[in-house]
């Protein structure tokens, strides 16, 4: 399961979102990425619901739970994770990404993709949200070469990887952003940030929900 659903949000609707979520105090940072977050119990809960996360559930169903929702303003690419760790209650489900802008601009927007991969990882470490960092490494699971690999891209979008590492892992989809679509994948799946600095940029913001669904 990995994807991209064209039209998802109207301009005017990102515009609105993206003036309320920027705005709000400072939820976690990672390196000189920051990140502001809606979650249960949040006075802006009913809000995002409505114009927002109402669709997500036209998709997936009822059954899909947010667990939380942030405007994510990336200054350093991702490696390598799953969103598996995040798991509170539930299980983790899909992780929901809305493409905003790159650099704050959303004319380069289409200059950062997801690249989702084959394999998964539903590590967690029940101390993650006290130590506010995820330190798995998917080596210590796939640590053998395989045959149609990942490599391929550390030229072009994944220079901020080991390319030995791309050996390990092969591709599922290349998700490009586009403002107005919308990208998900499996919480348990191992994906990553393309490497943007690679293109001259130093940032990236969208806005990203992790959801659930309850344990049968």
């Amino acid at each position: 399961m990995a994807n991209e659903i064209k039209n998802f949000i109207s301009e005017i609707e990102l515009e609105k979102i993206v003036k309320i979520m920027s705005k709000l105090p400072t939820g976690w940072t990672y390196k000189d990425t920051v990140g502001t977050s809606i979650g249960i119990g949040h006075p802006l809960r009913s809000w995002f619901d409505k114009i927002v996360f109402k669709r997500v559930q036209e998709i997936f169903g009822d059954k899909c739970k947010m667990l939380f929702s942030m405007y994510l303003d990336e200054d350093d690419p991702f490696k390598v994770h799953s969103d598996y760790f995040h798991k509170r209650i539930g299980e983790p489900f899909i992780t929901f990404l809305i493409p905003l802008s790159v650099d704050n601009n959303k004319n380069k927007v289409h200059l950062a993709k997801t690249i989702v991969f084959d394999q998964i990882d539903t590590f967690v470490d029940n101390d993650i949200h006290t130590k506010k960092s995820y330190t798995h490494d998917f080596k210590k699971i796939y640590n053998k070469p395989i045959d149609n690999n990942a490599s391929y891209l550390h030229e072009t979008e994944l220079g901020h990887l080991d390319k030995n590492d791309l050996t390990l892992l092969s591709v599922k989809k290349v998700l490009p952003w586009t403002r107005g679509n919308a990208i998900y994948w499996e919480a348990k799946s191992l994906h990553c940030s393309n490497d943007y600095k690679q293109k001259g940029m130093t940032s990236k913001q969208a806005i990203v929900i992790h959801t659930y669904k309850e344990e049968e």
